[in-house]
Formats: structure tokens, sequence, C-alpha cells
């Protein structure tokens, strides 16, 4: 039986033709998945409701953070917002914490296949910090999903 823990996911952003920014301190994700829209397609000769499949909404992704105001990359993602562009992301996940991606053209490009990944395409939609009682100051990061991710499994 095969395993994947979360401990060691990493996310990253590319933030110019050659470079990117690992968004650190994650304390959970949800990726984009995909939920395919339904088209009715009953006409007055049916007998009950017809559906077809539309197109697949890969919706939003979710990113928990420990807020560190130090960061680059957290005081990045405002930026990233206030300028409302489409940006990809990587996420790496566990089965190799040592593989990093690199950018070329604006692009991670293909990533190694030594870790899994899940790459996608995105503009920051909102970036809400919250806190409480005895507790570190949170963010929660949400990307819009545009287009249609790319998984890449490690085998």
């Amino acid at each position: 039986m095969a395993t994947l823990k979360t401990q060691g996911t990493q996310l990253w952003m590319v933030t110019g033709t050659t470079t990117s920014v690992e968004i650190g301190n994650i304390t959970s994700f949800n990726p984009p998945s995909p939920a395919a829209d339904e088209i009715e397609a009953t006409n007055l000769s049916s007998t009950a409701k017809e559906f077809v499949q539309g197109l697949i909404d890969y919706g939003e992704g979710s990113f928990e953070i420990n807020l560190d105001p130090t960061s680059t990359a957290h005081q990045g993602i405002l930026t990233a917002l206030a300028a409302g562009t489409t940006r990809e992301f990587l996420i790496g996940l566990s089965d190799a914490t040592t593989a990093v991606p690199t950018v070329a053209t604006s692009s991670f490009g293909t990533p190694p296949t030594t870790r899994s990944w899940v790459k996608f395409n995105g503009f920051i939609k909102g970036f809400t910090m919250q806190g409480g009682t005895n507790d570190l100051v949170k963010a929660t990061l949400t990307v819009r999903n545009t287009g249609s991710p790319t998984y890449t499994w490690k085998v």
C-alpha cells in the first residue's frame, strides 16, 4: 500500500521570466479540483431530464499559511493580488522534498520526474488574515485556477 504524507509539501509561484519564489510556512492545502458543468439536454420527447457533461472547472486552490511579515514571498502575494496577473503555481508533494523546480520563459516547464507535482495557472483571488487567542497570525491564500492543471506523478 502506497502512502503519501503531507509533511514536506511545498508551494512555488513564478515571479519573473526566470524566477520563482517558494511560499513557505504552509500548514494545509487544497489544490484546484475538477468539477464538470452539466448541460441540460431535455427535449419535449424526453420522459425524464437528460444531461450531458459540459466544461470542467477546476475551481480554486486554497493554502493556509502561518504568516511571516518578513517573508518576501508573503509580501509578494499582496503585490500579485494588486497586479491581478495570472501566474503559474507549482505544488511539490512530499515524495522527494529535495527536487526543486526551475523557471524558464516565465514557466516551470516540465518539473523533475523525481517528485509528484501539481502545476496550474491562476490569479490570486484573496489573501485573508486571521488570528485568535494564544495562536499565530495565519492567512488563507486563495488562487482562482484558469485552464487545466497538470498532474505529474513520481513512479
